[in-house]
């Protein structure tokens, strides 16, 4: 088919006056004259030279009967305007719009661009590169297809150190390249047969035509080169495809180079190790390897995945230049990746090296980094999205794993390959720096851009980093991919209830922070039994890290009625976790106790009420007020919804936490003092102490203490035990109703055994306030005055009198001003 002329620019524009005379030499006309670009010839045996082709100038060339005429000095000649440099877009659509002119023209531009491949200059190279990806998309169909893109796999493996756009148009491309020889090949032997058919109809013209020699190359000068061209490409392909068999191996039971570069050869199991030995040794050596290499690999790869994956991270660990084309081959076809992934996971999670037998009995360690090495080079390949999407879960826990081993755990063995790794892929990062770069590709090749971008702006990479705040790091990620990535979120932590499923994981706790982030999003009707026994181990550990992330956990999963019921079997050991030094812990143990009583039909056991409700009472003068403020009403359910069989023992629990509600009734925290006032009223009507119940109730607390203390004078030396730690609290209304509440319990001490060494010790109390308030002193001076009358009675000097005294300071709890009474039980007499 004649070819259209290259289109020049406005430079190569000549004058044509000596062929149009009658036209006026000031009116000049202008006309573009083709250039004639020399076509690939065969020689004389047969084969096709590659010709470069010629350079342009800035005139276009004329025809060689044909002189250039003398420039006219009155014809202006047009000014030469200096080329700008175009942004990289632009680029692609002025390239894209070059070939999208004239899409026939495409092989011939390739041709063309293919010597600028070695240029010197990088950007010149990647140029051409880009440029020749975007024609060999444009030459589907075209019948010089095949040709032209073996001549670009020749031209571009030849770069020692080709760059990542020369592999990605290379490597990935030979698969396609290598369907496309087959179907060549049969479309050949099929226009064979159909020229055999017409040759005796040719035949019957005896008398061939004879064409002068200067016909002949006026045809050609005329544009009939590359036509000619591709005819005898054509005959050169019918010429190498007539035998099918020609590649065939004479021995296809053992490995060799012609196996591996027969088309459609699979080896049998025992052969793949040497297969591969043999396939990397051919790409590392400087000839040019066969596309049908490229897809036996494929083949290969999808059919024995563990044996070709084994035997290249052995033959090749560090993934030098031949391994990286065939792992980048395997990574263009997404079928074949989803193949080799199980394997290359496996290897990963074994640190710091996996054993594993291939068919030839080759159990040589693997190091794990290796298989990270192998899974950033694939990444790389665009076409492993879904391969990489479907084990996204898989590759994202091994990942962390990973990075949690390279740090705690460094060997010289793995250092020193390492290094090695370093030389051969110009990276100057530790191997746990190198798994968290590999998380990143993977996440970008997942489409999570915006996780990467939020997990450096708040220095989670770093933090993974360290031993001690990885399990913040892997929450921190957790967090960021809820926000974006819920369904990844949600089979990640799938993934992960199968791990931590049983015990002794070395790393549960980075797993398990991460699986506690996005609980809430998982269907629990299906796993509620394997994370509430999970949750229940975690509680019971040692690390208060664990007990805390156990804790969210349930607080999550009381959410479901059914599960806060099964939760009842945790009480126990919720209860023990309420005297964790942790406030924290504490709070979130409290936060599940409430939500489960928020369910309707669920009372608290007669088992656990009394030690529950024992605990809340000495959490009411907690330091953190969220702790108190939960405490004391989470007593108040307590009491409510306790079982006919646990109120018994409960009343003299409720007894107790009369004096301490009454005084954070006084709090500065209105939500407390409100709580407390409210759980005050409860308790006294649970007591069935009508007169308290209606005082509260009235909000007359003023006189709730004197009447606390004229029910039963016999516990007024008790009560004003317990109220003196309240006099260093630091708020002044707690310590102005807890001196009060002193001095009304010191009146009604009088004539009691113990009298004189109970107010001794609130004078002792009370002097340490370095500002004393009125009231303070009031009952310092009140105090004072009647130990000296009971010092100076004549009934203490009495022998049984001194006897007396000393029994019953010995029956009285030791007083300690930086706590509440040593004894709980004092109080319950």
């Amino acid at each position: 088919m004649e070819q259209r002329p290259s289109r020049l620019s406005k430079f190569a524009w000549v004058e044509k006056q000596h062929k149009y005379p009658e036209t006026d030499l000031k009116l000049q006309t202008e006309e573009v004259v083709p250039i004639q670009v020399p076509q690939d010839e065969p020689n004389g045996d047969g084969k096709i030279i590659e010709q470069k082709p010629p350079r342009v100038p800035k005139l276009a060339w004329v025809g060689e009967d044909e002189e250039e005429p003398d420039p006219d000095p009155e014809v202006e000649t047009e000014e030469v305007v200096p080329i700008q440099l175009l942004p990289e877009g632009e680029w692609q659509s002025l390239a894209t719009g070059l070939l999208a002119e004239d899409i026939s023209q495409a092989a011939e531009h390739l041709r063309r661009a293919l010597p600028y491949l070695e240029n010197p200059q990088e950007s010149v190279r990647e140029a051409a590169v880009r440029f020749i990806g975007m024609a060999g998309r444009c030459l589907k169909g075209q019948s010089a297809e095949l040709h032209v893109l073996t001549q670009a796999l020749e031209a571009m493996s030849k770069d020692d150190s080709p760059s990542s756009s020369n592999l990605e148009v290379q490597v990935p491309s030979a698969a396609d390249f290598g369907r496309m020889a087959e179907k060549r090949q049969g479309l050949f032997s099929k226009k064979k047969n159909k020229d055999s058919l017409a040759a005796p109809a040719k035949q019957r013209n005896t008398s061939p035509k004879v064409q002068p020699v200067k016909e002949k190359k006026k045809k050609d000068a005329a544009g009939g080169g590359f036509s000619n061209s591709l005819k005898k490409f054509f005959a050169c392909g019918k010429t190498e495809k007539e035998d099918p068999n020609k590649y065939r191996p004479l021995d296809c039971t053992t490995a060799s180079i012609e196996c591996a570069e027969w088309t459609n050869y699979i080896p049998k199991a025992d052969q793949v190790p040497e297969m591969v030995r043999i396939m990397h040794q051919r790409l590392a050596s400087p000839q040019t390897a066969n596309v049908r290499l490229f897809m036996n690999i494929l083949r290969m790869a999808e059919e024995h995945p563990a044996g070709v994956v084994l035997t290249l991270l052995r033959c090749a660990p560090t993934c030098d230049r031949a391994a990286t084309m065939i792992w980048r081959t395997i990574g263009s076809s997404s079928p074949t990746v989803e193949k080799v992934l199980p394997t290359l996971i496996c290897v990963m999670e074994d640190w710091p090296v996996h054993s594993m037998f291939t068919s030839d009995g080759d159990d040589t360690n693997v190091f794990a980094l290796a298989a990270t090495l192998v899974i950033w080079v694939i990444i790389q390949v665009p076409k492993c999205h879904e391969a990489m999407h479907k084990y996204a879960p898989h590759l994202l826990v091994t990942l962390i794993v990973q990075i949690c081993e390279s740090t705690a755990h460094a060997s010289e063995e793995v250092d020193t390959f390492w290094k090695k790794c370093q030389e051969e892929h110009h990276l100057n990062i530790n191997p746990s720096r190198f798994a968290v770069q590999t998380m990143k590709a993977l996440l970008c090749r997942l489409r999570c851009e915006n996780v990467v971008m939020q997990m450096a702006r708040k220095h989670g990479w770093d933090t993974v980093l360290c031993a001690h705040t990885q399990h913040y790091a892997v929450g921190l990620l957790a967090r960021e991919m809820r926000r974006d990535v819920i369904p990844l979120c949600c089979r990640t932590a799938i993934h992960l209830l199968g791990l931590l499923s049983t015990e002794g994981h070395r790393w549960d706790l980075p797993l398990l922070a991460f699986l506690v982030e996005v609980l809430e999003h998982l269907d629990l009707r299906e796993c509620s039994e394997s994370v509430l026994e999970m949750m229940a181990r975690h509680l019971q550990s040692e690390c208060r890290e664990r007990r805390r992330l156990a804790l969210r956990g349930l607080v999550v999963l009381i959410r479901d009625r059914l599960l806060a019921r099964r939760m009842c079997i945790l009480s126990q050991r919720l209860v023990d976790v309420l005297g964790d030094e942790d406030a924290e812990v504490v709070r979130m143990s409290l936060c599940v106790f409430m939500n489960v009583l928020q369910h309707k039909d669920i009372l608290v056991a007669s088992t656990t009420a009394p030690r529950l409700a024992e605990a809340l009472v000495q959490l009411f003068d907690h330091d953190n007020s969220n702790v108190q403020l939960l405490s004391i009403q989470l007593f108040e359910k307590v009491i409510d919804l306790v079982v006919d069989e646990g109120k018994k023992p409960l009343k003299r629990i409720a007894n107790h936490s009369l004096l301490p509600l009454f005084i954070h009734c006084h709090e500065e925290n209105q939500r407390v003092a409100n709580a407390s006032q409210k759980t005050l009223h409860c308790a006294a009507g649970f007591l069935k102490r009508t007169k308290l119940k209606q005082l509260v109730k009235k909000g007359q607390l003023s006189k709730f203490g004197k009447c606390l203390l004229a029910e039963d004078r016999s516990q007024a030396a008790e009560h004003l035990r317990r109220a003196l730690p309240y006099l260093e609290n630091p708020q002044e209304s707690v310590r102005e109703a807890a001196i009060r509440f002193i001095g009304m319990a010191g009146q009604c001490l009088k004539g009691q055994p113990a009298e004189l060494h109970v107010l001794t010790q609130a004078l002792e109390a009370m002097s340490k306030d370095d500002s004393p308030s009125s009231s303070n002193l009031e009952v310092q001076a009140i105090f004072g005055q009647r130990s000296s009358e009971l010092r100076s009675s004549p009934g203490l000097r009495d022998p049984g009198s001194q006897e007396q005294y000393q029994e019953t300071v010995k029956r009285g709890p030791p007083f300690s001003v930086t706590g509440a009474p040593a004894t709980a039980d004092a109080g319950y007499s």
